[in-house]
């Protein structure tokens, strides 16, 4: 079944970039995608496989992020224009890149979210208007946009209730997850997903911003359970969405209140909630993908590691620049790294 995701994936994309008037592109998990699809249009999730730096040293500084860096490499080597094209402020790089694609005219629409760093009553109500000047801008009408909502609703319940156990869970999960970002919610609703693995040396939990599927599957091939995906676009983002009178209202506070975005949660009830998983899921450890150049990243996985091994949670750090280039280094610190919690 994994195979035929990915499959499903490479053919939705290629199908996106070559006949792509009626999609929208976006990266950051700040963006809604029931918003998008509430417009008429689909909702693609651009993800870039590992690759390396070729065209981009020409235009993007070396120091920014890896991964915007690795989509628009995709984007320079397929010679193509994105119609539509969603960027956020969620990080210094995604402003860089929006500032990039402007210059080199690889959108001719894209429009840029402003993100509230709090997430008290006045950011709520702040963030609900940048979406409603986003969403009349792609000139909808509101009743469509509760419509959405549900949809998507019913298909994180989807994803929610699966039965999905053994080495592969991660990697399935992710596949999922990233379709779930890039078609029709209905056709997504009709699809029928099963999984079961053999079992492995145990659960692990994987923290990241953003990484490739290849990382993910790198780590099952060790007989690992990547049991929990704590990314921008992995496992915790699947809550359900509250209704409120404002549609705009209910998706701003779903996103600025979810379990989040290394930008902005406090480090007391994000390390609270990852013991309360390692405990209560019996997992062995956490792995930390450290995506070269991400200052949230940076400067978070360092204080969760040290608060980690106060409770005597074995960690792994793994830092790479989403190509994985050094796969054999990576290799010799997982084995190190199994060796010393089995």
């Amino acid at each position: 079944m994994k195979e035929e995701l990915k499959e499903i994936y490479k053919s939705i994309k290629i199908t996106s970039l070559s006949s792509n008037k009626n999609i929208v592109y976006y990266f950051c998990a700040y963006v809604p995608p029931e918003l998008i699809y509430a417009s008429n249009h689909i909702p693609f999730r651009l993800l870039p496989s590992p690759t390396y730096f070729d065209r981009t040293d020409e235009f993007i500084p070396k120091y920014l992020c890896p991964y915007l860096r690795s989509i628009t490499e995709e984007i320079l080597r397929k010679d193509i224009s994105l119609p539509k094209v969603i960027f956020t402020d969620g990080c210094d790089s995604s402003k860089r890149i929006y500032e990039v694609w402007k210059d080199l005219s690889f959108s001719y629409n894209t429009y840029f979210l402003q993100i509230p760093f709090n997430e008290k009553e006045e950011d709520i109500k702040y963030y609900g208007d940048q979406l409603r000047n986003l969403f009349y801008s792609l000139d909808c009408k509101e009743e469509r946009l509760i419509e959405s909502i549900e949809l998507y609703n019913l298909a994180r319940r989807k994803i929610k209730n699966l039965e999905i156990e053994g080495v592969g869970r991660g990697s399935f999960l992710y596949l999922i997850n990233n379709i779930f970002h890039s078609i029709d919610i209905e056709e997504f609703l009709n699809m029928n997903f099963s999984f079961k693995g053999k079992r492995g040396i145990g659960r692990f939990y994987l923290f990241s911003t953003m990484f490739p599927l290849e990382f993910i599957e790198f780590l099952e091939e060790f007989n690992l359970e990547i049991y929990f995906n704590d990314s921008c676009f992995g496992d915790r983002i699947q809550e359900e969405i509250k209704f409120y009178d404002d549609p705009f209202y209910s998706l701003s506070n779903y996103i600025l209140k979810r379990e989040g975005c290394v930008r902005r949660k406090s480090f007391n009830e994000k390390i609270s909630m990852i013991i309360k998983r390692v405990r209560e899921e019996n997992i062995k450890g956490v792995i930390f993908y450290s995506l070269k150049y991400c200052d949230p990243l940076l400067f978070t996985i360092p204080i969760l590691r040290e608060k980690l091994r106060e409770e005597k949670i074995p960690t792994l750090i793994i830092e790479d620049d989403y190509s994985l280039g050094i796969k054999e280094q990576i290799r010799t610190r997982i084995e190190a790294f199994l060796e010393m919690i089995l």
